[in-house]
C-alpha cells in the first residue's frame, strides 16, 4: 500500500460510532482488515490525532478546517 494513500474502501458500510476513540477504531476497524499495517488518523490540520480522541470530536475538527 503506498505510503501517501490516505483513503480507500476498507469494507464498512457505515461510519464507526462517534463515541469510539481513535485507539478503538485502529484496533477494531483498521487492524482487523489490515493486520500487517499501521496507520495514523489525521485531524483537520493534517496532524496525527491522539488515541483517546473520540471520532465525533475528530469529525468536528475536520469540518472546522
Amino acid at each position: 500500500m503506498p505510503r501517501n494513500m490516505t483513503r480507500w474502501n476498507y469494507g464498512y458500510r457505515e461510519a464507526a460510532p462517534g463515541a469510539m476513540t481513535v485507539r478503538e477504531w485502529k484496533r477494531e476497524r483498521f487492524a482487523t482488515r489490515y493486520p500487517d499495517y499501521a496507520c495514523d488518523v489525521l485531524d483537520g490540520r493534517g496532524f496525527p490525532a491522539a488515541d483517546d480522541t473520540t471520532l465525533i470530536r475528530l469529525r468536528d475538527r475536520v469540518l472546522e478546517e
